[in-house]
């Protein structure tokens, strides 16, 4: 891949956690971080709600659809599930609260994103305390 097609793939993606943020924010989040990141993986969006924070995978296509069973393979959920659980250590919620993983789709038809959300696409196995 040349870095011309890195860069623009890079700036589709940061387009679509902008549009995906914005879509928690409509629906009652406010956004803790983007593009979290640590030693034991990354989250690229973070928001916290009323009663449940959300950690979110955004995957951003141009135009064309893929399948939701391909979007985030397992060892791709155990490193987001690890760095979530970083993230609580080091930013516990100031209440009570349950916490997820959601997989957020973007697509771009024109200017304009149109956002597949999935809550609780995923969730620990275990295998992620050891």
């Amino acid at each position: 891949m040349s870095l011309e097609t890195a860069g623009a793939r890079k700036r589709l993606g940061a387009r679509g956690e902008a549009a995906v943020a914005v879509y928690l924010q409509k629906h009652g989040f406010t956004i803790c971080c983007l593009n979290y990141s640590c030693r034991l993986g990354e989250v690229d969006v973070i928001a916290q709600g009323p009663e449940v924070r959300a950690f979110v995978e955004v995957k951003t296509r141009a135009c064309e659809q893929v399948p939701l069973s391909a979007l985030v393979n397992y060892p791709k959920q155990r490193k987001i599930i690890k760095a979530a659980l970083q993230y609580n250590l080091v930013n516990p919620p100031l209440r009570e609260c349950s916490y997820r993983f959601d997989v957020a789709l973007v697509v771009w038809e024109g200017s304009s994103p149109v956002v597949t959300y999935i809550p609780n696409a995923f969730a620990p196995s275990g295998e992620e305390y050891l």
